[in-house]
């Protein structure tokens, strides 16, 4: 994806489809960034849908638009996001769980071509894992509020990451 290429991102999951506004080119960064939340209720079995369509802005006198072209898409599981939800305490909100930015691989067919960074987060309590574990004394103790670092999705280096150009 190019500079000339105004990208937008989709998420569908649950009986809801939300596009963000266009993406920021960020030089500094190499990539594009949106900082958007959008909001869906999702089931804990079910699956978010996120693509990525870009939309040529190259100005043509007379013309109209071109439609956006998807160039890259992924499906997230909501059981691989669950285990990496942390609890905060939040002055104004009350306890909200959520989870660091994750990069998840984009491909077209089963070609890669990029990753997509994401952030989640829900302030509906979930349940912990090992329920019947000893340990598990009290909201956040056990899987949630661990401090665990993470360090990115299985197989993910920062070598691997630094040649995509494609990101949110």
């Amino acid at each position: 994806m190019t500079q000339s290429q105004k990208p937008s991102i989709t998420v569908a999951g649950g009986d809801r489809e939300l596009e963000t506004h266009f993406g920021e080119w960020s030089p500094d960064k190499g990539q594009w960034c949106f900082r958007e939340a959008v909001e869906l209720k999702v089931q804990r079995h079910g699956a978010l849908a996120v693509a990525v369509a870009a939309t040529t802005t190259l100005p043509l006198i007379g013309s109209v638009g071109t439609p956006p072209r998807r160039v890259a898409e992924t499906r997230i599981s909501i059981q691989e996001i669950l285990p990496r939800l942390r609890v905060q305490d939040r002055d104004s909100e009350g306890l909200v769980y959520c989870t660091p930015v994750v990069g998840f691989p984009l491909a077209k067919g089963a070609v890669d071509t990029g990753l997509v960074y994401l952030s989640f987060e829900t302030k509906t309590q979930i349940p912990l894992y090992n329920q019947n574990d000893d340990t598990t004394r009290g909201l956040g103790e056990v899987a949630f509020d661990s401090g665990a670092p993470w360090a990115g999705m299985v197989g993910w280096t920062q070598a691997k990451q630094a040649g995509r150009k494609v990101a949110a």
